[in-house]
């Protein structure tokens, strides 16, 4: 099995580069995949969330084979890496079924299915000066309170109210670090579940209470900058986020100081609902920075050179996708983190489902200039 792209490369540099960086993501999304098959019992439900947008991704992938014909040319590869990840999810989460878990039962509808944001913002992020603010650096992070939360969305009915002290903890100002993206989770999930519009009403009841008037959400929404709720609330969100991370980015001194799975979680929740912003090379190539020989992540550095320049994709493609799964009864190893390296599978694939699509329109659009490339 393999691909073959048929096209010849004249004066364009980009496109070696670029495809470079696919090959190295590609392999390092195939590591990591790697480890969860060979210990699928240790993984949790973090984990497998991760593992669930990863699958998401891949059938947008798959559905993208369907109509461009660049794609088209990945129809065997994509497939087969798609059915893997797709395997896996399923057999993390039988496990965990397994164990009648009372915390898993609760968020089962989080993670029974492949994650696929049902809203993608094309705007970009907002550019507002009022958005900068000095985060709450030690904040602490009501954990408790948001996993309460999470369970009225989840479990509750469309008629069903949101108590007003989840409100008020999602649309609290200065918030940073998990606060801040836990905050954000909560719409994503109502998005992603249908519940966006039925809990839309109680939110904006909830800000034009006279005390909630001088929320920064509650400010922003009154300047109009965008036309519906839900866009207004995914570009609010992340572009404090994304603040929140180059911040951190900016700042970073060494691996092992550095909140690993935080940052790849901020670039997770927003590059998901489509804030190409999030997909930054140095901030990848940083991540790369954090993986496992063994493709987990673990809160260290783990820096090793793989060196992929004169492997064909088609080679990369057809190896990872013609593994069989096997099962080991080892333990997870060298400290691994079941949640960071799910966010990591996650990231792997959204990025490389960006940098496919940028690559079929530079190629589309070199095709109609008259201009040969080949990859």
């Amino acid at each position: 099995m393999g691909i073959f792209f048929c096209f010849t490369l004249n004066s364009h540099k980009a496109e070696p580069q670029r495809l470079n960086l696919i090959k190295q993501i590609v392999f390092r999304l195939d590591k990591a995949i790697d480890f969860f098959e060979q210990d699928y019992e240790s993984v949790n439900l973090d984990g497998l969330f991760g593992i669930r947008i990863s699958q998401g991704v891949f059938i947008q992938l798959k559905q993208k084979t369907k109509s461009n014909w660049f794609f088209y040319s990945l129809n065997k590869a994509i497939p087969q890496f798609s059915n893997r990840i797709s395997h896996l999810a399923n057999k993390v989460h039988s496990n965990l079924i397994s164990l009648s878990i009372d915390y898993v039962d609760k968020f089962n509808r989080l993670v029974d299915r492949p994650f696929i944001s049902q809203t993608k913002i094309h705007s970009g992020l907002i550019e507002d000066s009022s958005l900068k603010v000095n985060f709450i650096k030690n904040a602490s992070f009501n954990e408790k309170l948001s996993d309460e939360c999470y369970l009225q969305l989840l479990n509750g009915h469309y008629s069903d109210l949101i108590e007003p002290r989840c409100f008020d903890f999602y649309t609290t100002d200065g918030t940073s670090g998990y606060s801040l993206t836990h905050q954000f989770l909560f719409f994503m999930i109502a998005d992603n579940i249908g519940r966006f519009d039925d809990i839309s009403v109680q939110l904006l009841d909830f800000l034009l209470e006279e005390k909630n008037q001088d929320r920064n959400i509650a400010m922003y929404l009154a300047k109009g900058h965008v036309h519906d709720l839900r866009s207004l609330i995914f570009s609010y969100f992340c572009t404090r986020i994304y603040h929140d991370a180059e911040s951190m980015f900016r700042n970073f001194k060494n691996a092992n100081d550095f909140k690993q799975d935080l940052f790849i979680e901020q670039i997770v929740l927003c590059g998901s609902v489509g804030f190409e912003e999030f997909f930054r090379i140095e901030w990848l190539k940083l991540v790369f920075s954090f993986q496992n020989k063994n493709g987990c992540f673990n809160q260290r550095e783990n820096t090793y050179e793989i060196n992929l320049k004169n492997v064909a994709l088609e080679r990369i493609l057809s190896e990872v996708s013609s593994k069989r799964v096997k099962r080991y009864d080892s333990l997870m190893k060298d400290g691994c983190s079941s949640h960071q390296t799910g966010l990591a599978l996650a990231y792997f694939s959204l990025i490389n489902f960006s940098k496919l699509k940028k690559l079929f329109l530079l190629i589309n659009h070199n095709s109609l200039l008259g201009t040969n490339l080949k990859i």
